[in-house]
């Protein structure tokens, strides 16, 4: 891929969602879960999301709003700033509850960006296990990953060096198909 990782780029002090803000994406669960774990660690959490506000469920843009989180949502981001992005995240975090495939995960371990996601079996395959799960529908499974991390108990680097072999197997044309294929399945 052309985007090289960038070795002076700082991490910074967010937590990256990139996807859709669909019911199945399980943003809710993911935004209940971060506020758990600010409320335990008495401190912010900055979370910024890629995505199409208007995707959102009028519920969930309201929800949103009103998050004692410090949420951003860039829009129409282009691909340097999405790759700068991953890189300066201290981890991707996808709630997802199902799913056809994963491409931010597989653009998250090129870049080296630490993995939060959901323990669905296609996560799982993708990642080949390089990367933290936790259970997508248990209230305190992810806020304490969360606050785990927060707190230096797990290292959130422990599997970017496997993440950047399994990413190597997946080219452009792999993901091309994988996304064709997923466009087909939601097309039916």
């Amino acid at each position: 891929s052309k985007h090289q990782i960038n070795r002076s780029v700082k991490k910074e002090d967010f937590y990256l969602y990139v996807g859709g803000l669909e019911e199945r994406k399980n943003i809710s669960f993911l935004i209940n879960e971060l506020e758990a774990a600010q409320l335990k660690l008495k401190k912010q959490i900055y979370l910024k999301c890629i995505s199409k506000l208007n995707s959102a469920e009028a519920s969930l843009q309201e929800k949103i709003k009103n998050s004692d989180l410090s949420i951003q949502i860039c829009e129409d981001l282009s691909d340097d700033d999405l790759f700068a992005s991953y890189q300066q995240a201290k981890a991707l975090i996808i709630p997802s509850l199902v799913e056809g495939f994963g491409i931010p995960l597989v653009e998250a371990m090129q870049m080296g960006t630490p993995l939060i996601v959901s323990d669905i079996e296609v996560f799982k395959e993708i990642t080949d296990q390089a990367a933290f799960f936790f259970n997508p529908i248990k209230t305190g499974a992810l806020s304490e990953l969360i606050i785990k991390a927060e707190l230096n108990e797990i290292s959130l680097e422990k599997f970017t060096q496997s993440g950047f072999s399994v990413a190597g197997r997946y080219d452009w044309k792999t993901m091309a198909k994988e996304t064709m294929q997923t466009y087909n399945e939601i097309l039916k």
